[in-house]
């Protein structure tokens, strides 16, 4: 199993472990490394990526007139929770800020805490930009790096 297949696996049990609660899903769907969940209040696409990248996300519904039909309601990018993916969060942070309908979770499979969530666009309208990169890397540490070697371990392993 490839990293990006090891994520696609974990965010479908993550949509539907949280479909338990609200409801909202009607369909799940797999497009290469994209889990494609129809929900009564849209389309979200959550998008599995060894490295965090946000031209993956593709065009937004928001004022484009040249977005495809298939674009989605909300794009969740699924990444694991390495320090190269938090040094692009940081570095990026103003690009991925743009984007109301973008989500990311970054996932140590292996930790107790699993992931940490967030909205750039609603985090950077609530939260003090001086104090960014501490409030990030706090979330990075909670959670704890994950390695490729232990995503390549996981990777191989039946089970994680």
């Amino acid at each position: 199993m490839s990293i990006t297949a090891l994520l696609t696996s974990w965010a479908e049990r993550f949509v539907r472990h949280r479909n338990l609660l609200d409801r909202k899903v009607q369909n799940i769907g797999q497009d290469e490394d994209t889990l494609i969940v129809t929900r009564s209040d849209g389309t979200w696409h959550y998008i599995a990526q060894e490295r965090l990248d946000l031209t993956a996300a593709g065009p937004t519904k928001e004022g484009s007139s040249k977005a495809p039909t298939s674009t989605p309601d909300r794009v969740i990018l699924v990444v694991p929770n390495t320090k190269d993916n938090l040094k692009h969060l940081q570095t990026n942070w103003p690009a991925f800020a743009k984007r109301k309908d973008l989500q990311l979770i970054f996932v140590n499979p292996s930790s107790p805490a699993e992931k940490w969530i967030i909205n750039p666009h609603m985090h950077s309208r609530i939260a003090d930009p001086e104090s960014l990169n501490m409030g990030l890397q706090s979330m990075f540490d909670e959670v704890g790096e994950v390695t490729a070697d232990d995503m390549d371990t996981l990777a191989r392993s039946k089970e994680f």
